[in-house]
């Protein structure tokens, strides 16, 4: 590791550690590894993703600062900029608009903007980016719902709570309710259908 990307990657850790941001926290403060940071955030107050808890896996390449991190939701969430397979952040942020000035704490601060704010013009996920454009409330019903089952957000209620539940009723898990859900836009005769319930 070159001194460069030592010196940054210690001082970005220290970020995390001495200044205080609400909801923003290192995971693992072992600092062996320095090619992989790991960081968790609450979700935004006022948003779909309130009371969630979100994960986060920030790849650091060899040439960093000067070249940008990679990110990746660790936590399942429903979203057009990121990747459903890998949990890739797709954000300007980490692309086109990286420079060695920014910090990774203000790549996480982005993350979690970017979940309020996504971008259906540069999807990951073209499932979620369709409908968001095409119906944005069940874009929006399904982002409660995932933050509610995959981040922890107990409190946290969604109109497909009660689709959930019927899919639950026939020995699915509410991960598995989600999955089918999403794939038939919770057109609930074509899932019966489908799976044969």
């Amino acid at each position: 590791m070159s001194d460069i990307r030592l010196k940054r990657v210690m001082s970005d850790i220290k970020d995390f550690q001495k200044e205080e941001t609400h909801g923003i926290f290192l995971t693992d403060p072992d600092v062996s590894d320095l090619s992989c940071v790991l960081v968790s955030f609450w979700g935004l107050e006022g948003t779909e993703f309130e009371g969630g808890t979100f994960d986060l896996k920030i790849e650091i390449p060899d040439k960093f600062p000067f070249k940008n991190p990679q990110m990746f939701f660790k936590t399942r969430v429903w979203h057009p900029n990121v990747c459903q397979l890998s949990g890739r952040i797709c954000m300007d942020l980490l692309d086109r608009n990286w420079h060695s000035g920014i910090v990774l704490k203000e790549c996480v601060e982005a993350a979690r903007c970017l979940l309020s704010l996504p971008n259906p013009d540069s999807p990951l996920n073209a499932e979620a980016a369709n409908l968001l454009e095409h119906n944005e409330a069940l874009y929006w019903s399904n982002a409660r719902a995932w933050t509610r089952v995959h981040a922890g957000a107990a409190s946290l209620t969604s109109d497909l709570d009660e689709n959930i539940s019927v899919l639950m009723s026939f020995d699915m898990t509410a991960e598995e309710a989600l999955d089918r859900g999403v794939e038939h836009e919770w057109d609930m005769v074509s899932i019966v259908k489908t799976y044969d319930l």
